[in-house]
């Protein structure tokens, strides 16, 4: 599951909600938490049934989704797009 969205639009907060992964960081306010892109395995790494891809947020500063979307697009099955009921402007996440 590749999860991706905008900066503070709850992705690391949901790979922690279904995988319990206690190191998963959760940002507090508008500032960036995930700074490099990370795999999750659940429910261990020993015997992963799913892997939770978490990324950088799409709106972020200097960030180019384009070397992720590269490396990761090949071997996602799901993409799980994430947005803010708040916040309408989604242009820079299609």
């Amino acid at each position: 599951f590749w999860m991706l969205g905008k900066t503070q639009s709850g992705k690391t907060s949901i790979i922690r909600f279904l995988t319990g992964a206690e190191d998963a960081a959760i940002g507090s306010g508008f500032r960036p938490c995930t700074r490099t892109s990370r795999i999750y395995q659940f429910p261990t790494a020993d015997a992963p049934l799913l892997n939770f891809l978490d990324t950088r947020g799409v709106d972020e500063p200097g960030y180019d989704a384009a070397e992720d979307i590269a490396a990761f697009d090949p071997t996602a099955h799901v993409l799980l797009v994430t947005v803010k009921a708040t916040d309408f402007a989604q242009g820079t996440v299609k």
